[in-house]
C-alpha cells in the first residue's frame, strides 16, 4: 500500500502580514517548515492572513486567509507554538482530529521552574494552552530534551512528545552590502529577538492583550549594556539586531541596528567578527536559535554554558562557552574569537549535512507516513474526520 500525499494546514498567528518577510524565529520556523513539508510531497497551506488573499507560493505550497479556510479539508493542522493553537481555538478548529502542536517553550505549573524565564500572567496563559494542547493533540514537538522532560513531569507520555529542533537554510544569499562599513572596529554582534513584544490571547472567552517577556528584555538589555562597555574597552563594537523593545540599550555602548527581515539579516552575520548568545539565567531549558544560524553563516559564536544546544559549538569547534552571567570572561572570549581564524567551510559542511530544515521535516515522517498509509486504506470519499489517526507505533 502506497501513502499518499496528506493536506497539511500550518497555522501560527491570525495577525495580518502586509510583506510576509520574517524578522522573529519564530515567524520564519512556521515558513521554513511548511516549505520543507511541501517539498517532502505533501500539501501545504499556510493559513495566514495577507492582502493577497489566496497566494500559490511554489508547486505544492499555498497562502491561504482564515476567511477561506475550511479546517475539515485538512488531514493535519500542524501548529506553531502555543500560539497556533490558541488561533484554530479562535477558529473553532480545536477538535480537528490531527492536531501536530510544536510548542516554542515549555513552562511549568508555578513560577520559577527550574530552567523557565516565563512568569505570572505570561506563564499561567501558556500554561493553560499546553493543559489544553495535551487534551487535543496527536503529537506534541518541543526544542529539547530538557523540555520533553518537563512535559513528561507534568503531563505523562500521552500524547507522544518529540524532539525537533531548529534548523537552517540549505541555500542562502551571497554577501552583498557591509552594514557594519562605517565603524573601523572589530564586530560583535548579537542578532535576536530583544523580547517584550504586545500579543493577543484569549482568557476566560476574553481577549487579552499581554507584554510578553518584560523581565527577560530587561535581563538582555543589561547585559548587552555591561558586555558593550567591556569590549569598548578591547575596541571592539557590541551591535544588536532584532525585534523587541530597546530603549533602555546604552547607545555609548551598543549600537542597535534595528530589526532585519531573514532575507536580509545574513550580511549583519557575514560581515561580523563573532556571534553572542545570551541565555535567560544559570538553567536555561531551551536552545538558542541564533547558534544555529551564526554557524550556518560561517560566524564563530560566544555562547553561555547553560544554553541547551552549545553543542553545536563543541562538535564545530567553531566558537567559545562562557560561564553564565560572568561578563568579563566573555568579553576576554569575544576578543580571543575575533582575532583568531576558524574553519568555516567544515562548520557549514556540517550543518548542511544534519541541521537543515528538510532533515527537520523528515523527522515528522513516522508520524505523517503512519498516518498517510493509514488513509490511504480508507474508502476515499471519507473525509479526515470519519477515521482515527494512528499510534505512532502503527
Amino acid at each position: 500500500m502506497t501513502a499518499r500525499p496528506l493536506r497539511i494546514a500550518t497555522v501560527y498567528s491570525a495577525e495580518v502580514f502586509d510583506d510576509f518577510k520574517p524578522s522573529r524565529m519564530s515567524i520564519l520556523r512556521w515558513l521554513r517548515m511548511s516549505e520543507s513539508l511541501a517539498r517532502a510531497g505533501h500539501q501545504v497551506d499556510i493559513i495566514i492572513n495577507t492582502p493577497q488573499g489566496v497566494v500559490q507560493r511554489r508547486d505544492r505550497l499555498r497562502f491561504v486567509p482564515t476567511s477561506e479556510v475550511c479546517w475539515e479539508d485538512y488531514d493535519v493542522l500542524k501548529l506553531s507554538c502555543q500560539r497556533g493553537f490558541d488561533t484554530v481555538r479562535s477558529q473553532g478548529a480545536a477538535d480537528h482530529p490531527c492536531l501536530v502542536s510544536r510548542l516554542a517553550n515549555v513552562v511549568g505549573d508555578r513560577d520559577h521552574t527550574r530552567g523557565v524565564h516565563y512568569t505570572g500572567v505570561e506563564r499561567a496563559i501558556l500554561w493553560e494552552l499546553q493543559e489544553q494542547i495535551r487534551a487535543k493533540a496527536r503529537l506534541v514537538v518541543v526544542g529539547t530534551e530538557d523540555e520533553k522532560q518537563l512535559w513528561h513531569d507534568h503531563f505523562g507520555p500521552d500524547p507522544e512528545v518529540v524532539v525537533i529542533p531548529t534548523g537552517v537554510d540549505r541555500t542562502i544569499p551571497r554577501p552583498r552590502k557591509n552594514p557594519y562599513a562605517e565603524f573601523p572596529e572589530k564586530i560583535a554582534v548579537y542578532v535576536g529577538n530583544l523580547r517584550a513584544r504586545r500579543g493577543e490571547y484569549r482568557v476566560g472567552g476574553k481577549r487579552v492583550s499581554l507584554l510578553g517577556e518584560q523581565a527577560t528584555n530587561d535581563l538582555l538589555q543589561d547585559r548587552l549594556n555591561r558586555l558593550g562597555r567591556l569590549l569598548k574597552e578591547k575596541n571592539i563594537r557590541l551591535c544588536a539586531v532584532g525585534p523587541g523593545r530597546a530603549m533602555h540599550l546604552d547607545p555609548t555602548a551598543v549600537t542597535y541596528l534595528g530589526f532585519v527581515d531573514c532575507e536580509s539579516i545574513w550580511d549583519y552575520q557575514y560581515f561580523a567578527d563573532v556571534g553572542i548568545a545570551l541565555a535567560f539565567g544559570p538553567d536555561h531549558l531551551y536552545e538558542s536559535s541564533k547558534i544555529y544560524n551564526y554557524l550556518r553563516g560561517g560566524l564563530p559564536v560566544v555562547s553561555e554554558a547553560s544554553i541547551a544546544n552549545n553543542f553545536l559549538i563543541r562538535e564545530t569547534g567553531m566558537g567559545l562557552v562562557s560561564d553564565f552571567g560572568d561578563d568579563r570572561m566573555m568579553s576576554e572570549m569575544i576578543e580571543a574569537a575575533v582575532h583568531r581564524s576558524w574553519n568555516t567551510e567544515a562548520t557549514v559542511r556540517y550543518l548542511l549535512s544534519a541541521h537543515t530544515w528538510d532533515h527537520r521535516a523528515a523527522c515528522y515522517d513516522r508520524f505523517l507516513s503512519a498516518l498517510s498509509l493509514q488513509w490511504a486504506r480508507q474508502d476515499s470519499n471519507l473525509r479526515p474526520w470519519d477515521y482515527e489517526s494512528p499510534a505512532l507505533t502503527s
